[in-house]
């Protein structure tokens, strides 16, 4: 009640029942992977440049992104893509996308259409996991 999905490891009546599984014909832009030792590792579908800095995906196009959990817990991929300011307030509200907690050797899939550049937001983009400190991985949208 009141707390935000995406930055909890808390379960909610949206995750009962999710899909732990997705189609092999879901056309993922990169496969993310928390693994048993809390970190955050991904693969990308196609080239990727040696020693980046986290998962570049292009602006304004529809990602799709399969989590794959391996944590021995069930947990929740999310995404934090800066802030947006609503129409009639001055207050910027952070902005999060996510899954619902997928179980342990589950997967699920995510959907970003990220409108901006990561830099953009002083902070940048990030997929992390809540309730994992060490599982964070940088989005850069050029």
């Amino acid at each position: 009640e009141g707390a935000d999905i995406c930055t909890s490891p808390e379960e909610f009546e949206a995750d009962e029942n999710a899909s732990q599984s997705v189609a092999a014909s879901a056309a993922v832009a990169a496969t993310i992977t928390l693994g048993s030792d809390g970190a955050l590792t991904y693969s990308l579908n196609g080239p990727s440049a040696t020693g980046a800095a986290g998962i570049t995906l292009p602006r304004s196009s529809p990602n799709n992104i399969l989590f794959r959990n391996q944590s021995g817990e069930a947990r929740r991929l999310s995404a934090g893509l800066g802030a947006v300011v609503a129409e009639g307030s001055e207050e910027a509200v952070p902005l999060f996308v996510c899954t619902t907690l997928v179980d342990e050797g589950g997967a699920q899939n995510i959907t970003l259409n990220v409108a901006l550049p990561s830099v953009t937001s002083p902070d940048g983009y990030s997929f992390f996991v809540p309730g994992v400190e060490s599982a964070r991985l940088n989005l850069i949208v050029p």
